[in-house]
């Protein structure tokens, strides 16, 4: 465990692997025409986002296509270590298109990216009564249930105190666990590493 934290906090790392996989099927590794990757992680917002920033010559916005629905595997490695880190993202918008009008063969832009139950929840509402029940089982019951996600580490899951009668009032899922972790009695949060959600 205390490999995977330095390798969290040590800024010495190797990207061996960034690709796209489109909707019809084309994959692209995107690695060589990379300008920048951000990756947002932090224990305020549930899921983990980011920002690529591509110079396309091979203008892969129209050949794949790149439509703003694809995914993006990437994968990271730690010098002197057999330390990896593979995680895969949706692509959920191409911003930033800029030509080089001068050869006009040359664009980049920034795909934005984030984890898939991000998309998940944006898409679906719940209406649901939950009688009973600690916090933290509402919460593993929606995560599982709605957001399709086994990626809840149970070891992670600090158990609140108290049964509570809860109704969810047509949110959505991310939004109804941020409003239950402001229920408990002690502080609890909700968010996403590269090992699940916490």
């Amino acid at each position: 465990m205390a490999e995977i934290q330095n390798f969290n906090y040590d800024k010495s790392f190797v990207l061996t692997s960034l690709q796209v996989f489109s909707s019809t099927g084309n994959v692209i590794d995107m690695t060589t025409i990379m300008v920048t990757l951000t990756i947002f992680e932090d224990i305020f917002n549930s899921t983990i986002s980011g920002d690529l920033t591509i110079n396309d010559a091979n203008d892969y916005l129209s050949n794949l296509p790149i439509l703003g629905f694809e995914f993006l595997k990437i994968e990271l490695s730690k010098p002197g270590s057999n330390i990896k880190l593979t995680k895969t993202f949706r692509i959920y918008k191409v911003d930033n298109v800029m030509v080089d009008y001068g050869s006009q063969k040359s664009q980049s832009y920034t795909l934005r990216f984030c984890s898939e139950e991000f998309l998940i929840s944006t898409g679906m509402k719940i209406s649901k009564s939950y009688r009973g029940k600690r916090i933290d089982e509402i919460v593993k019951n929606i995560t599982e249930k709605y957001l399709l996600s086994n990626k809840l580490k149970s070891q992670n899951i600090e158990k609140t105190l108290g049964k509570h009668d809860i109704i969810i009032p047509y949110w959505t899922p991310l939004r109804s666990i941020e409003w239950l972790t402001t229920r408990t009695n002690i502080p609890y949060v909700f968010f996403e590493t590269d090992e699940g959600y916490n």
